[in-house]
């Protein structure tokens, strides 16, 4: 009695036959596994080595500590543009003083307008002559009826009565004094007005001061947001010092080399340490110029150790423009090694799939 395997168990033991090239495949000679990510990590600068946790071996992570320089020097600067930067964040508080100056300056605006107003009051009254005018024209007319009266009794005693002429006197004695007194009263509104545009002139003089008062309080708060800004730089540029003395992994890898030893001292681009990454690595190799001319970037391919018979996708990443004195192109291609099986530097076996997007290669596998 047969039985049949199921379907993923042929699928999957389909997927680890080893892969044979189809005639369409274009073979890579002198094909060869390197490093993609890569780093020989230099002293940023000269000093002395205070800290150096890294070791031959040693898995570290992104930005994870390798190694330090002294930085005693670089931490007190740090410290000290700190402190800098607090004093000045704790005395450039000048919006306090500009809403001051401002209020000032309103407050003698309003009362510019107030006596400015009370000015044109003061003139209109200075101007109104009226009163002076009328009393003038009522002294005129007693005097003269007095004289009238005079000249009447030169001529008859009894032609005008001691009351009458009483009468008139008295008659042209106080339009006299009504003169007078819209005289004074006009000399008292003349006086009102001079003093109101002594209170103008006053007040225009307090508004240009607290408005050169708000100005310069306003320039001074700007001058301080400044101040804060270089102080600020100041103290990311000494941050920037300070980090730069503790030399960090540019990405996850292994380190495989160590120059130098904690205490020594090192020149700025001297070579400390080297780490690699293995997840991702390069596969070199070698066309001729006329099996190249259908490969570009980003075509597919297909790749496997020599000590091995399961084939990997992979995908063109770079071909040279140039061709070499023995007419072959230099390839590489970039093939995902997340288990490590593939070591820089060994052999392999490489095929080209220009018909084949590198993606679908990807499922295939």
């Amino acid at each position: 009695m047969s039985k049949t395997l199921p379907t993923h168990l042929i699928c999957a033991c389909l997927c680890l036959l080893p892969a044979r090239a189809s005639a369409e495949d274009i073979p890579v000679s002198g094909v060869f596994f390197s490093l993609r990510d890569t780093a020989d990590i230099p002293a940023p600068e000269r000093g002395r080595i205070t800290r150096f946790p890294a070791r031959p071996g040693d898995q570290v992570a992104a930005d994870s500590l390798l190694a330090g320089l002294d930085d005693e020097s670089a931490r007190l600067n740090l410290e000290l543009a700190r402190l800098q930067l607090r004093k000045a964040q704790a005395e450039a508080d000048g919006s306090q003083a500009v809403r001051m100056a401002t209020a000032a300056a309103d407050a003698a605006r309003s009362e510019l307008e107030q006596a400015s107003a009370n000015l044109q009051i003061a003139n209109q009254r200075a101007q109104d002559l009226s009163a002076v005018s009328l009393a003038q024209k009522q002294l005129e007319l007693a005097e003269d009826e007095l004289q009238r009266a005079e000249t009447s009794r030169q001529l008859s005693r009894i032609s005008i009565s001691d009351q009458e002429w009483f009468r008139l006197q008295n008659t042209c004695d106080q339009a006299k004094l009504k003169l007078a007194m819209a005289e004074t009263a006009a000399a008292v509104l003349q006086s009102e007005k001079s003093r109101n545009e002594q209170l103008v002139a006053q007040h225009q003089a307090l508004v240009r001061r607290f408005e050169a008062l708000q100005d310069q309080a306003e320039s001074d708060h700007q001058a301080s947001l400044i101040e804060l800004t270089i102080l600020e730089h100041a103290v990311r540029a000494a941050e920037l010092q300070f980090q730069r003395l503790q030399i960090r992994a540019p990405f996850a890898g292994i380190v495989v080399e160590t120059n130098r030893q904690p205490g020594e001292w090192i020149e700025a681009g001297e070579k400390l340490l080297q780490i690699i990454n293995l997840e991702t690595l390069y596969v070199e190799g070698f066309l001729t110029a006329a099996s190249a001319r259908t490969v570009t970037a980003g075509d597919a391919a297909r790749v496997k150790s020599t000590d091995s018979t399961q084939s990997f996708p992979a995908r063109i990443v770079f071909v040279s423009p140039q061709v070499d004195s023995e007419d072959l192109i230099r390839i590489r291609a970039e093939i995902a090694n997340p288990k490590q099986q593939f070591r820089p530097g060994s052999r392999a076996e490489m095929w080209v799939l220009p018909d084949s997007p590198a993606d679908e290669t990807a499922d295939e596998r």
